[in-house]
């Protein structure tokens, strides 16, 4: 499903991922040491790990790059592939802080690991002028394990300062570039 928010294309994949490509991808994490760890303690406690394209060279990589080819289509953009990924591990009251990927030009995300108690993914509306009421300040979306989603890297995303409340979420985030 693609769907415009704000003039905005981002791409929504149900199902994305099967139960057993989930448990591929975190096999891999647990197997894979990381290069990078960096942990937010306190109040809104989350990791997030760098594995320098944990997914590079997989069926995996393979499929997510087949559903970027699809969306720059649709967008009218250079064609792109992943460049990086990493995994961000949400522990119980943290908060995923609104950012953006620039100057990446397509940034995406599966979840490997969710409930119904997990937070969602709001995107914020990058029209600084809003003047007009009935206009939506922010697009929210709750994933689901194995979801896919793809939007413009430049576009503000994050929990809008809502708290996850499950005892983990995992997702497997990435950026793309254009293919030379």
């Amino acid at each position: 499903m693609n769907i415009n928010i704000f003039c905005t294309k981002i791409k929504i994949v149900d199902n994305f991922l099967t139960n057993e490509e989930i448990k591929q991808v975190l096999n891999l994490i647990s197997k894979t040491k990381q290069q990078d760890h960096n942990e937010f303690v306190g109040e809104h406690s989350s990791s997030h790990y760098s594995y320098n394209n944990i997914i590079e060279n997989t069926v995996i990589e393979k499929k997510i790059n087949k559903e970027i080819l699809k969306y720059c289509a649709d967008c009218s953009i250079s064609l792109q592939k992943i460049i990086g990924s990493w995994i961000n591990i949400q522990k119980k009251d943290s908060i995923l802080k609104m950012h953006n990927h620039h100057p990446v030009e397509v940034s995406g995300a599966v979840w490997l690991k969710t409930d119904d108690k997990s937070s969602n993914l709001v995107f914020e509306n990058p029209n600084p002028f809003l003047k007009n009421k009935s206009m939506e300040e922010c697009f929210t979306v709750k994933p689901a394990q194995g979801f896919l989603i793809l939007f413009p890297g430049w576009l503000l995303h994050g929990s809008n300062y809502q708290k996850n409340k499950s005892k983990e979420r995992i997702v497997l985030s990435f950026n793309c570039q254009e293919i030379q």
